[in-house]
């Protein structure tokens, strides 16, 4: 068990001013998180890993790099309407490999030379690994927890607390383990009180003591044998499996957002899905990758203002506007006069049956004959021979109706019929609708998106 006190965060980055990056996007529903985040994310965007290694006299640049939706598959929000399950909210859908992290090779290097007395030393996932033999699609190597720990602050580690107390200007750090206090030079491993510590690195600042830290490796070094498709180790993080490539082939990575990376890479993606009525993410949700070391949550919608719009079958007189006194039309009704027809706005419309449209408006108005009946928000309202369509300013997003007698006779929205279909039907507007004997609809003054953020792992 891990725990924290203080200003503690994970470090998969040489001793530096820690940094903290959140990158936040609105998205709109059903669109991928590639249409706002970029294809590759990396150390530019994120607190994440950038460095160079060498083996045996090969040096390459190395970096970290986070990859969404590859090869176009979907990750983003979506809702019971736009996808094909019966969401009872917006949700973020991910399916299968939409999330990849990966460490690439900036520079051609020749990876089969690493070997116990000369290994590959990287920091991956906030995770010290010595790589000491590969494959093309798999690795071996020890590997231990990283963290940056600040003057003050407290990691409980197994039960036990871990202090940095000092840094001294040399690099070498003072470290308490429950009571017991060594010194470690930079780069010393100790065994202090039952637990392994390694002084990585360390920052001193003269000029504020408690702005001194140490990046650490804290606990029992492990070996692991890494292959593509397994599991990453550890009972936290199930789902994640390695996509491990190229590690014999003595180049650089090649990197892509359309098809798998070429050359030398290291990474894991995720095994798991949520995609279905059983497993939603709904707002305020996060998914973490292996030690939370970056997470992608859906925080919220945005906020709307809405109309409520409804439409049903009703008898009118209309008498006082040169129609009928009793007059089967299509009544539409509207919150706070939120209908605009013939350029007044209005909280009631009505159509007949040859096409004739009818406002209230101080009592009944006249405006006259047209396909176009008028506007909510940004709807259009439209009407073809009683076939009425509510034309969204999205592609594929629009709404038509029609009634049979006193009922709703058809509802659709993109072609999928709407009459009371389970789950949450919000449209790519963020339109609400509801359709039984009558059509409701929830009408937002502007397009409604999924409040995204992605963060590098802080404390």
């Amino acid at each position: 068990m891990v725990s924290v006190v203080g200003n503690f965060r994970l470090s998969g980055f040489a001793a530096e001013e820690p940094c903290s990056k959140t990158i936040i996007k609105e998205v709109g529903l059903g669109e991928n998180l590639t249409s706002e985040f970029n294809d590759e994310i990396d150390r530019n965007d994120l607190c994440l890993h950038e460095g160079s290694v060498n083996v045996q006299g090969d040096d390459s640049d190395t970096r970290e790099v986070l990859v969404l939706g590859q090869r176009g598959r979907f990750i983003g929000p979506t809702t019971a309407l736009i996808g094909s399950q019966e969401y009872d909210d917006a949700v973020l859908e991910i399916n299968g490999g939409t999330i990849k992290f990966y460490y690439v090779f900036d520079n051609s290097i020749d990876l089969t030379k690493v070997s116990l007395d000369s290994p590959l030393e990287i920091n991956f996932l906030g995770r010290a690994w010595s790589i000491t033999g590969v494959t093309n699609s798999s690795f071996s190597a020890i590997s231990g927890d990283l963290y940056l720990l600040r003057i003050g602050d407290q990691l409980i580690y197994n039960g036990k607390a871990v202090q940095v107390l000092r840094v001294s200007q040399s690099g070498a750090i003072v470290v308490d383990v429950d009571g017991v206090t060594e010194v470690l030079s930079r780069s010393q491993t100790k065994s202090i009180n039952g637990l392994e510590v390694t002084n990585r690195e360390s920052f001193y600042d003269s000029s504020n003591l408690f702005n001194n830290f140490a990046d650490v490796a804290v606990g029992v070094k492990t070996f692991v044998s890494a292959k593509a498709g397994q599991p990453y180790p550890g009972q936290n993080y199930s789902g994640w499996v390695w996509n491990i490539g190229g590690l014999a082939s003595a180049t650089s990575t090649s990197t892509s957002s359309a098809s798998e990376f070429t050359g030398p890479y290291i990474g894991v993606e995720n095994n798991f899905e949520f995609n279905s009525e059983d497993a939603q993410l709904k707002a305020g949700s996060c998914v973490g990758l292996p030690n939370n070391y970056v997470v992608i949550c859906f925080d919220r919608l945005t906020e709307e203002d809405y109309v409520s719009l409804a439409v049903d079958v009703e008898t009118a007189d209309l008498s006082a506007a040169g129609g009928g006194g009793s007059e089967s039309t299509t009544h539409f009704t509207a919150s706070g006069n939120g209908l605009r027809v013939s350029g007044t706005r209005t909280k009631e419309a009505w159509v007949t049956s040859d096409g004739r449209i009818y406002y209230e408006r101080n009592g009944v108005q006249s405006a006259g004959i047209s396909t176009t009946i008028g506007s909510v928000e940004d709807l259009t309202i439209t009407n073809a021979a009683g076939t009425f369509t509510i034309a969204s300013p999205r592609q594929a997003d629009n709404i038509m109706f029609s009634f049979s007698g006193s009922s709703l006779g058809t509802a659709t929205w993109n072609g999928v019929n709407v009459i009371n279909k389970d789950g949450r039907l919000i449209t790519r507007q963020g339109v609400v609708v509801k359709a039984g004997n009558r059509l409701k609809l929830l009408v937002p003054k502007d397009q409604i998106k999924a409040v995204m953020n992605i963060t590098s792992l802080s404390n």
